[in-house]
């Protein structure tokens, strides 16, 4: 197949190719990852549906995202190449909501939640409430691709959004991941951005915004990206915690409810780095679900069971209500006298089901406070060092592929 001048396609953006020349830029996507090239092919895998490139010249020429409001007047245009477009038929916006997955703070027992749903032609909604006990962050990433995305010649990452909840944007902080490596853990590269909360419009990060982190803290002495031939995740995430070298809450965080309207979510190119073709890739494929858990650490696969039961999402939020009735005076009869009333009053069920229910979560909660209490004592030491050593590895692998890319292509 012939590649696509990227050049013409700049000049003259109303004649595209064809269906078969474009089957490049729509992916499937999971959590992020992400490298910066100098100015060669833009390569993005796709559907099998011509894509629709656009010229976007609304940002002045020093605008890397809201955050950073440029100080020139002069515009700078951008080749857009949406991977995930949330404003097409209901078909289209359903395959590309089924691409992302949840990672809210409940993987490290907090009890915030958040959820990518369909809203409607304007672009998908991204609801979430976010609680700072346990936790503090919401997420959604994109599920494992069956092969990664190669992003070579493209600037950054950019995210159509508008902060529709409220107008405290700044009271939270918003962040775009990218994930380099095969891994599943918590060092990804993150860059942090600003929705807008007047209009949908897009934010523009650079690939030079991206930091390594391990959680919100920065890894010292990290490579910045500089190679996005292989990406295998992207997320974006609404936190409470700045990126930097020590854990840092943002003050004045706004916890609660938000809702950010997302339409589309893409690589970009500026004008200038456009001069190479755009090859065109086979559509990709997402990895399989069974496959995700075989790959799984062995470690991980031994303790999900155990860990499902002591840290459920469920349970936790019953013990968390529990602790502010408490707090409020509230005896441990007068919880199971609530709990016996709202299962038999406002859910209906019988006497005996309701009977058998309270039951069962109070045994399951002695259950779970035993179970809770030799995992602190026994395992969780054991688990820490493990994802410890983990995470070094993946901070390891990243600065020896950084080493190797600068060995084979010395400065000159």
């Amino acid at each position: 197949m012939d590649p696509v001048d990227f050049r013409r396609l700049w000049s003259t953006p109303t004649r595209l190719p064809g269906r078969t020349a474009l089957l490049s830029l729509l992916a499937g996507a999971v959590l992020c990852t992400g490298g910066h090239a100098a100015a060669a092919s833009f390569v993005l895998p796709g559907p099998a549906r011509a894509l629709k490139l656009r010229r976007d010249a609304t940002w002045p020429a020093t605008s890397r995202h809201a955050a950073t409001p440029g100080t020139l007047d002069t515009p700078q245009e951008r080749m857009l190449a949406p991977l995930f477009s949330f404003t097409g038929d209901e078909a289209e916006r359903a395959q590309a909501l089924a691409q992302f997955e949840r990672i809210d703070d409940v993987i490290m027992g907090g009890m915030s939640k958040s959820q990518l749903v369909d809203g409607g032609a304007g672009g998908a909604a991204w609801k979430g409430l976010i609680r700072t006990d346990g936790g503090g962050f919401c997420g959604q990433r994109t599920r494992p691709f069956a092969k990664p995305l190669n992003l070579t010649g493209a600037d950054g990452i950019y995210i159509s959004c508008r902060l529709s909840s409220d107008e405290d944007s700044e009271r939270r902080v918003w962040k775009l991941s990218l994930r380099t490596g095969e891994g599943r853990g918590e060092v990804v590269y993150q860059a942090p951005y600003k929705p807008s909360a007047a209009t949908m419009q897009p934010v523009f990060v650079p690939f030079s915004d991206f930091v390594l982190v391990r959680g919100p803290i920065a890894v010292p002495d990290a490579p910045r990206v500089t190679n996005v031939s292989a990406i295998y995740q992207i997320g974006f995430t609404c936190s409470k915690f700045v990126i930097g070298p020590t854990m840092l809450g943002l003050e004045g965080f706004r916890n609660g409810t938000f809702q950010l309207d997302v339409a589309e979510l893409g690589a970009y190119a500026v004008a200038q780095t456009i001069d190479s073709p755009l090859a065109a890739q086979p559509s990709p494929k997402m990895m399989p679900e069974k496959e995700v858990q075989q790959n799984r650490p062995l470690l991980l696969k031994l303790l999900l069971p155990v860990l499902g039961l002591v840290f459920s999402e469920a349970g936790r939020r019953r013990r968390r209500a529990a602790g502010l009735l408490r707090g409020r005076g509230a005896s441990r009869l007068d919880l199971v006298r609530l709990g016996w009333n709202s299962k038999r009053n406002l859910f209906g069920r019988s006497f005996l089901a309701s009977a058998l229910q309270t039951a069962g979560q109070g045994v399951s909660a002695v259950a779970g406070g035993i179970l809770s209490l030799l995992y602190k004592v026994t395992l969780s030491p054991i688990v820490r060092l493990v994802f410890r050593r983990q995470a070094r590895k993946q901070e390891d692998a990243v600065r020896k592929k950084r080493a190797e890319e600068e060995a084979e292509n010395p400065p000159s």
